[in-house]
């Protein structure tokens, strides 16, 4: 009997084991436990891995995870290459030639009459004659020149006989022309080749000679002297004709 009483307190137990739920321990085999104390269930909470999660109302609430920072998605960029820059190069000049030139007293070839013709005209006795300036009485002494007339065969006056001048006069050069029947103030026929804004004395370097219109010699050439005078700053020379 007491082998039955077993059995039924173990089925008893296997069908309340089935009834309640899992992980609720019955305090048999205390012989100490009171009837109340008896009702007492000890529960522990299993995770059911396929149930949904129960929220929990007193539970602090989770922090939300901080944003996930998107990373672009790396593309290749092509490189450009610095293009090379060309320096431009100084180009040197070359040397610029200085030409320098330097005067030299060379003294002008003179015309010569030819040596077998006869010239037509020479110099009249009693010349040359040395005078003051009294055809520009307003330049005075600033002044110096030749002049004269020229003379035909019948002792007339003659017009349009080219007078020259030619050679140095100190260190320069001299090459003057007149004509005869422009200066009026020595005589019908009469010419004038201004030399120098003052009088300047000479021997021998200054050359007086005639010709004609198409540039024929009528005289030799003939040297006269100059003087640094006042007195004598006008030089008087006449020609006439020898034939």
């Amino acid at each position: 009997m007491r082998r039955l009483g077993w059995l039924v307190v173990l089925g008893v137990m296997v069908s309340t084991a089935c009834a309640l739920p899992f992980g609720v321990t019955l305090p048999f085999g205390k012989a100490d436990a009171q009837p109340a104390a008896a009702a007492e269930v000890l529960m522990s909470t299993q995770v059911c891995p396929t149930c949904a999660a129960v929220a929990c109302p007193d539970c602090p609430t989770a922090e939300p995870c901080p944003p996930t920072a998107t990373v672009p998605a790396m593309t290749d960029t092509p490189t450009v290459k610095p293009s090379k820059t060309l320096t431009p190069t100084k180009t040197k000049k070359p040397p610029t030639a200085t030409v320098t030139f330097t005067a030299t007293n060379t003294k002008r070839p003179t015309r010569t009459a030819t040596a077998t013709a006869t010239p037509e005209y020479a110099l009249q006795a009693g010349t040359p004659l040395y005078l003051r300036n009294f055809a520009h009485p307003d330049q005075e002494c600033t002044w110096m020149g030749v002049a004269g007339q020229v003379f035909d065969k019948n002792k007339q006056p003659m017009n349009n006989v080219v007078v020259v001048v030619e050679g140095f006069l100190g260190d320069q050069m001299v090459d003057a022309v007149g004509l005869a029947g422009l200066a009026p103030a020595y005589g019908p026929g009469g010419y004038e080749v201004k030399l120098s804004n003052q009088p300047t004395a000479s021997q021998q370097t200054l050359f007086i000679s005639l010709y004609d219109l198409s540039g024929k010699p009528l005289s030799y050439l003939t040297a006269f002297d100059t003087y640094a005078g006042c007195e004598k700053n006008l030089i008087l020379i006449n020609f006439k004709a020898q034939k």
